[in-house]
């Protein structure tokens, strides 16, 4: 079993879930477009599939190791490509549509959201997103969010990797009060919990005022300008 990752000195296997790799194997047909943040044994799946795959990472070595695995196997890489470098800043450039996308880079905050904030819109609608390890919290930001967006739909788990379909095009990401993740707003569980519920009650009670177009009239009986 090949060593992907690592260095020479340490090599090291990350490989994704052999349930993932079959998914991805059983998915991914000739013609289709995807990409992938990370390397590794799914580049490997999704050279033998045939699909047109990009592979982002900003490691040289294991894209050598990769290839090199896939010519002595005899598995045609002809339409597999690696866009070396830091993801978010690869990612940035742009690109062509996408029918699937595999988040499984850079693993700490803000990665996996910054990988999706870049692919998103590239994404067809009915394409498929995977997220992987959302047993890890940064991922599962992601994750959690996508289960709250009207134009994600959860489709299945596969040990901790989440595949979603995208429904429907992201109306505006910039607009926090469309979004579904802040449904609860406010939130004011960030304070303590003698003080959460008096904060509370007070924002109730000026909405409802403001609503009623009452707040200038009350300002002006308690004498706040």
């Amino acid at each position: 079993m090949p060593n992907f990752h690592g260095s020479d000195d340490e090599p090291k296997n990350w490989k994704s879930q052999w349930d993932i790799l079959e998914y991805l194997d059983a998915t991914l047909k000739p013609g289709m477009k995807s990409l992938e943040t990370g390397c590794g044994y799914s580049s490997v799946v999704a050279a033998s599939s045939g699909a047109d795959h990009t592979t982002v990472t900003p490691s040289i070595d294991e894209t050598e190791r990769v290839k090199k695995f896939c010519d002595e196997a005899g598995i045609n890489r002809e339409n597999l490509s690696f866009d070396i470098g830091p993801s978010y800043a690869v990612l940035a450039k742009g690109g062509s549509e996408l029918d699937l996308v595999y988040i499984d880079g850079a693993h700490g905050f803000p990665h996996p959201c910054v990988d999706w904030m870049h692919t998103e819109a590239r994404l067809t609608v009915g394409g498929t997103l995977l997220v992987d390890d959302i047993r890890i919290p940064t991922c599962r930001m992601l994750h959690d969010f996508l289960l709250e967006e009207k134009n994600w739909k959860l489709e299945r788990l596969i040990g901790d990797t989440s595949i979603f379909t995208k429904t429907g095009l992201t109306q505006n990401n910039a607009d926090w009060m469309g979004q579904g993740a802040n449904a609860s707003y406010p939130d004011f569980s960030f304070l303590p919990a003698h003080s959460r519920a008096a904060k509370k009650s007070r924002h109730l009670a000026e909405r409802t005022l403001a609503t009623l177009g009452l707040t200038k009239p009350v300002k002006r009986l308690l004498g706040i300008k």
